[in-house]
């Protein structure tokens, strides 16, 4: 079977990306874009008006992938199987796409160069909101410890960025397999401590 060609905006995208990652923004330039590609400058410019329009479109991609692994979790049956299936799909985003979580996560500088759109500020906004939703019904299942469910949300959320911002920026010393091990634990450990009872993990 043959696999149809990648769209050229994807193209864009991921060979920006890819200079982000390996020089910084410094090298994320029209003319080094084209290059990579095999265009024209002319013929990138006929996809994209600028720069800032390229880190736009990486950030949105960026959320919509994340938010494409987010939605996986609502195939859980119950609000507590919801939330763990919530906390493995973060880690797949982590692990299969750790490009898409450096530059939404790990990439200030980029942020400080844009302004977001309002339709890119929705989709940061949702994801998010997805999070506060596993939390909030899991109060009203009983499984989670009766709080506030925005405290409860930022406690997980900051687990689960903390783990992937030292894996992605490698400063644990661990392969995939043992990050993947290693984020399940410290998920069922921060589980412990908000769970009515903690032996259901």
């Amino acid at each position: 079977m043959k696999h149809r060609p990648q769209p050229t905006r994807d193209r864009i995208i991921a060979v920006a990306v890819d200079l982000y990652l390996k020089g910084g923004l410094k090298d994320v330039t029209m003319r080094r874009i084209a290059r990579g590609l095999r265009l024209t400058p002319m013929a990138l410019y006929r996809h994209f008006k600028n720069k800032e329009e390229i880190l736009l479109a990486i950030i949105e991609k960026a959320f919509i992938v994340f938010g494409e692994y987010q939605f996986r979790a609502l195939a859980g049956k119950s609000a507590a199987e919801r939330m763990w299936l919530a906390g493995e799909t973060y880690m797949a985003f982590i692990l299969e796409k750790p490009e898409f979580f450096r530059v939404l996560f790990m990439a200030p500088d980029i942020f400080e160069q844009i302004e977001l759109t309002e339709a890119i500020s929705e989709r940061a906004q949702q994801t998010y909101q997805f999070l506060l939703d596993r939390v909030s019904e899991g109060i009203r299942e009983g499984f989670l410890k009766s709080n506030e469910p925005e405290d409860l949300a930022r406690t997980i959320w900051a687990m689960c960025h903390g783990m992937g911002s030292l894996y992605v920026g490698r400063l644990i010393d661990t392969d995939a397999e043992g990050f993947r091990i290693m984020f399940l634990k410290s998920f069922g450990h921060l589980g412990a401590g908000i769970l009515i009872d903690a032996a259901t993990q």
